[in-house]
């Protein structure tokens, strides 16, 4: 399925979908928002984040099928990160420290906290989670300020 990681500063996410297919799941909202989406059914995440980027209107929300239905990680320029989970797909607010999704979650969490960040733990759960894989696309969102 997925590693994704968040931890404050940095999104990362594998880029395995269906055991072979290499592709991005990080995208850039027109917004400027950053997006990452887990699940079995690229095409589902895809439709979710066209919805997300259209404005994501309640009664425009794309129709996907129970087994299909992605999540979906934003974050924002200052850090601010949403959750949106199956099958509302409205933002639920995340203030941990640090955060992780997807099949290969747990290993990416728990490199986390101990003190690895988003990229890193991604690689550990691509080691572990044989759903995850095929390289690492990882976007700096929150930038240090210049001095």
């Amino acid at each position: 399925m997925t590693t994704i990681a968040w931890d404050g500063k940095t999104l990362a996410a594998d880029r395995q979908m269906g055991g072979w297919i290499n592709v991005s799941k990080i995208f850039k909202l027109k917004d400027g928002r950053y997006a990452a989406g887990s699940g079995e059914n690229f095409d589902a995440i895809r439709r979710i984040v066209a919805w997300v980027n259209a404005g994501a209107r309640k009664d425009e929300r794309p129709e996907i099928r129970e087994q299909d239905a992605p999540d979906l990680l934003i974050v924002d320029k200052k850090g601010a990160l949403n959750w949106m989970t199956w099958p509302y797909h409205e933002g639920l607010v995340i203030t941990v420290p640090f955060f992780a999704s997807g099949s290969g979650c747990e290993y990416a969490l728990g490199a986390m906290a101990a003190g690895a960040n988003a990229r890193r733990a991604v690689e550990i759960g691509c080691r572990f989670d044989v759903d995850s894989g095929q390289g690492i696309d990882a976007v700096r969102v929150v930038r240090p300020p210049i001095k």
